[in-house]
């Protein structure tokens, strides 16, 4: 048991899978946009380099470039994906 500090509340943490994570990814498998994978477990993506230039490397513009999923692109895919609503 752990004590708790006054004035803290105490908060009790699901310790199985969360049905929400569950929806969320049947979202974006069944969202229409591909490109999403799985790559060191980081979620990345396949995109084309504008730039051409990056130091020790020689290579051509839109040349495909594996680079990881940001938490802010992530949330736009969700948001595109599903509609979501809070339940009360």
């Amino acid at each position: 048991m752990m004590a708790l500090r006054p004035g803290y509340l105490a908060l009790s943490l699901p310790t199985g899978p969360d049905p929400l994570i569950d929806e969320a990814e049947s979202a974006l498998l069944a969202y229409a946009e591909p490109g999403i994978f799985v790559r060191s477990r980081l979620l990345v993506r396949v995109v084309r380099d504008g730039t051409g230039r990056v130091r020790g490397l020689k290579r051509l513009p839109g040349t495909p470039v594996i680079e990881p999923i940001t938490p802010e692109y992530l949330r736009e895919l969700l948001d595109r994906a599903a509609c979501w609503i809070r339940e009360t």
